[in-house]
């Protein structure tokens, strides 16, 4: 799986050493796109519109 974000990579850090813990997970930093290839559909639809961390 990948976590998107941004600017704000509070909760994105969190995601990524939770997930990555016991390896039953590949987890992707911005991966396999991120926020620079101009992928942040995902973050203007639920993030940014209701105030929540970009990330």
């Amino acid at each position: 799986m990948g976590i998107l974000s941004n600017a704000d990579r509070g909760l994105a850090e969190v995601m990524l050493a939770c997930l990555g813990r016991d390896g039953t997970f590949v987890v992707g930093d911005n991966e396999p796109y991120s926020p620079a290839d101009g992928v942040y559909y995902t973050l203007d639809l639920h993030a940014r519109p209701t105030a929540l961390p970009p990330s």
